[in-house]
């Protein structure tokens, strides 16, 4: 049987180091604009994202303008890095960590109630489009190319932009989201919480924190049975609870976290295919290459040779 959730809560607590003391973030947030608007888009900046992993019933837009590292959202576990653009529906489950010794992070972020002017204003035929957006980005959107250029350039004008104006470039911003090709799906599944204004639960809590330890230690070895024990779980116990809240394994995950990195550094270095192996987190190089091909259907140096811009593609293969 499974220990009490506040037993479980304190002893993630006590492997990621934290003061079991410190404040406890609300897993559900309620956005607020002030009086002046009716949505709200700002510019997060600091030495790294801050917030937990948490939702809310507004939509959400982000745009990574500086900082790199791992965003999980609902099922998904990838990496971002700057000009990653990612729209986020109502009540998804989302959260930016950037990896140890990260000293800046910046972000233009727009959040928006998805019946802001109420339903016949949604209804409009012009809307439709927009509607079907925003249905989409229940599961998480990534935009790239000129459309992510477009909608990243009228963020900085929304920033200070007032007056009727904002309501235009919002609508403007939906539109180009609406119309561009296909965004690639993040989240497989629907893990939202149940309720809308659900207070902030123990379930919650502890995913964030087991988050924020892969996403500090993906690099290093990990073994699920040593984080179940010592968490007070079984192996069975444990593997339970994280499909439950995440309709994914915790193998899978991580594997996706150190295949991300990979790919970032394959991308904007020239490191040795053999070092990025080991810097990512992968033991061997022959269940990297097996892994890597495996999700991506090629091989790291030929993918190096596809995406990575011209001073890479004939980086060493080893070192």
């Amino acid at each position: 049987m499974s220990p009490p959730a506040l037993t479980f809560f304190d002893t993630l607590l006590t492997i990621l180091g934290v003061n079991k003391d410190a404040p406890r973030r609300p897993a559900f947030e309620k956005v607020h604009p002030d009086q002046t608007h009716s949505f709200v888009c700002r510019s997060v900046v600091g030495s790294r994202f801050n917030a937990p992993y948490h939702y809310h019933p507004e939509v959400e837009l982000t745009l990574i303008t500086h900082s790199h590292g791992h965003r999980f959202i609902g099922s998904h576990a990838g990496p971002f890095k700057p000009g990653d653009l990612v729209l986020v529906g109502a009540l998804l489950p989302h959260v930016w960590l950037n990896p140890p010794g990260c000293r800046r992070a910046e972000a233009i972020v727009l959040q928006f109630d998805p019946k802001l002017g109420g339903d016949p204003f949604w209804n409009l035929p012009e809307l439709h489009p927009v509607n079907r957006l925003l249905a989409r980005a229940g599961h998480g959107l990534v935009f790239t190319g000129k459309t992510r250029n477009k909608v990243s350039d009228i963020l900085g004008s929304l920033l200070s932009t007032q007056g009727p104006g904002r309501l235009l470039l919002l609508l403007e911003i939906l539109s180009l989201l609406a119309a561009a090709r296909p965004a690639s799906i993040l989240s497989t599944g629907s893990p939202h919480p149940a309720s809308p204004t659900q207070p902030h639960s123990d379930t919650e809590t502890r995913i964030d924190r087991v988050y924020r330890h892969l996403a500090a230690h993906f690099h290093e070895p990990i073994a699920q049975p040593a984080i179940a024990r010592n968490a007070g779980l079984s192996p069975a116990a444990f593997s339970r609870f994280f499909h439950r809240v995440t309709g994914r394994t915790f193998s899978s995950v991580l594997i996706d976290m150190r295949l991300g990195e990979a790919c970032r550094l394959l991308q904007e270095t020239d490191l040795p295919i053999t070092d990025i192996c080991h810097r990512a987190g992968f033991q061997n190089l022959s269940n990297f290459n097996r892994q890597f091909l495996a999700r991506f259907h090629l091989p790291p140096r030929a993918w190096r040779s596809r995406f990575a811009p011209e001073s890479l593609r004939t980086a060493p293969a080893s070192a």
